[in-house]
């Protein structure tokens, strides 16, 4: 090996290893304190992390589902808002003060929250979801039989939920034990001009703002009764 070779490289070496130990200092020390902080917080690294991304999800969720209710609203033409605003206004007090209540079933319930019960609650309905029919079942038999519980003014149902009976059958089981209930399907999925419109539905549609008509329709004709 070369002498100037030689010599360079002692005087490097204690550099390098000068450097390694600063580095494996700063490691220690780093993890220590962070240690030290979760000790002191009692915050684990896992529990912060997965707390952490489920507010960023809710964040992300609260943005979707608003520019959802927005997409929505503007569905409706200027001739269309004019009306429901006019007839909202004219409901409103006398759903506000007898605390009417909406069931809507469906299985996919986030559904109903995103787009359509924002807009029943600001009318004044209280809105309970639910996803099957059996919870459905339950919640109306307890608020029919309860002097204490406020009693459903109107009930809502997607007609296909899989292995649950459907929105037909569901509204026939109600409809039978009580009539008074004005129950409104609201799906894309039953074909009305092949099947026909039961006996037991108030009414039927896909349409955003035919159901809310609906809904007005079915609470002025329950409300005067």
């Amino acid at each position: 090996m070369n002498e100037n070779v030689k010599t360079e490289f002692i005087r490097i070496v204690p550099k390098i290893l000068w450097f390694l130990l600063v580095v494996v200092l700063i490691i220690f020390f780093n993890t220590t304190i962070i240690d030290k902080f979760r000790q002191i917080t009692n915050l684990k690294t896992s529990s912060f992390e997965v707390e952490f991304k489920k507010s960023l999800d809710n964040y992300d969720n609260i943005k979707r589902e608003d520019k959802k209710r927005i997409d929505l609203l503007n569905r409706f033409d200027k001739n269309q808002q004019e009306l429901l605003t006019k007839r909202i206004k004219t409901l409103k007090p006398l759903i506000t003060e007898n605390k009417a209540r909406i069931l809507w079933l469906d299985d996919e319930p986030e559904f109903a929250s995103i787009y359509l019960t924002p807009i029943l609650e600001e009318m004044g309905f209280n809105c309970d979801n639910v996803s099957n029919s059996e919870v459905a079942f339950k919640v109306i038999n307890r608020t029919a039989t309860d002097t204490l519980l406020k009693k459903y003014d109107i009930i809502v149902t997607d007609y296909d939920r899989g292995k649950d009976m459907n929105g037909i059958d569901f509204a026939n089981s109600v409809n039978k034990a009580y009539p008074k209930i004005p129950i409104i399907l609201f799906t894309y999925s039953y074909d009305e001009n092949k099947n026909g419109v039961p006996k037991s539905l108030f009414g039927l549609t896909h349409d955003a703002y035919e159901f809310l008509t609906l809904i007005m329709d079915a609470y002025e004709r329950r409300s005067v009764r």
